[in-house]
């Protein structure tokens, strides 16, 4: 028996090249202290250069039974997009952030927020916009049958090297504050030590498990699929916290990330494994390593192109010519097509 629910994606997605975008972004970054516009407030976690059209062909070409697809922006529609195609539909950061956090430049506050998108389906995927689906997809490779959640359910340990791994700290600590471990692992064993996940993820599982506490869960940088309602009652978990991040224009150490909903759903046993290289990452300072990605890659369905700050333009621009070679038919959500 196939999936019988509707599944809808949400991808979030800003036009960095946009005048008034960039004037209303330096009007609050003013008097940001230089590390932090080194790392959280950095050119490439905004930067678009020309890969969206080929995230709508890559959806076309293997997962063309999606249900619906949000786009959601900041007053900004990408100019290629077929509106009249009636599974598009542009969600702005006005419909599901309350006015007084906004703008907001802060990618968890929008992230936390997309559960409020107004007619979502109950079981959907989120994307961000460098994530592509590279193999053909079918629904049961995002939920199952019974509507839970396809996810790596493993263990990991918090190695911090960017300001952003404070929010992994963060997200950990409040999941030990929820629940018992032990009982965590008693109870959901069959995802937790399953080989199918992959190697690694069992061998850390394993030893792992002797801790009292949870060092992190495994954070596979891919597409993920959220239940609504556990997404919801996340939200209401950490509403008061949230609500003060909010309160900031940009990322700070402070915040809790979408990851913290994927715990959520683990620790409640509202998923069923996938293995961990349904995703895979290749930066963009290195445009051969996104070649053998694209190209000569059938294990990964999912591949993230992981934009650096020092990728050259000729990266970013070869990178683009094997997007055209890999998706090079327009899509039926772009215009003129």
């Amino acid at each position: 028996m196939n999936v019988s629910f509707p599944i809808d994606f949400v991808v979030t997605w800003v036009n960095s090249n946009d005048v008034v975008w960039q004037q209303k972004k330096a009007k609050y970054e003013i008097g940001e202290n230089e590390s932090r516009k080194n790392d959280e407030i950095a050119e490439n976690r905004y930067r678009d250069f020309g890969l969206f059209k080929y995230w709508f062909r890559s959806i076309e070409q293997n997962a063309s039974w999606v249900h619906k697809i949000y786009i959601v922006t900041d007053h900004q529609v990408p100019d290629f997009l077929n509106l009249d195609n009636p599974k598009i539909e542009i969600i702005d950061h006005s419909e599901i952030i309350d006015k007084q956090f906004i703008p907001t430049f802060d990618s968890n506050t929008i992230d936390w927020n997309l559960f409020k998108v107004p007619g979502l389906s109950e079981h959907f995927v989120y994307f961000n916009d460098d994530f592509f689906i590279n193999q053909p997809v079918q629904p049961e490779d995002f939920f199952s049958k019974d509507g839970k959640a396809r996810d790596t359910v493993g263990q990991s340990i918090i190695m911090p090297i960017e300001g952003y791994d404070h929010t992994l700290v963060n997200n950990t600590m409040k999941i030990n504050q929820l629940v018992n471990k032990r009982e965590v692992l008693k109870r959901g064993w069959k995802q937790f030590f399953s080989f199918k996940q992959g190697l690694p993820v069992l061998l850390l599982n394993v030893f792992l498990s002797v801790f009292p506490r949870f060092t992190r869960l495994y954070d596979a940088h891919t597409a993920y699929s959220f239940i609504k309602k556990d997404m919801a009652t996340a939200y209401g978990i950490l509403k008061p916290e949230l609500c003060e991040n909010f309160t900031e224009k940009f990322r700070t150490s402070d915040d809790y990330s979408i990851q913290f909903v994927r715990y959520y759903q683990i620790v409640l046993g509202h998923v069923k494994t996938r293995n961990m290289y349904f995703g895979q990452t290749a930066n963009t300072n290195q445009p051969d390593t996104v070649k053998r990605l694209l190209f000569n890659n059938r294990r990964a369905k999912v591949t993230n192109i992981n934009d650096k700050n020092d990728a050259a333009e000729e990266d970013l621009a070869q990178i683009v010519r094997y997007f055209e070679q890999r998706f090079p038919f327009k899509s039926k959500f772009e215009v003129g097509q």
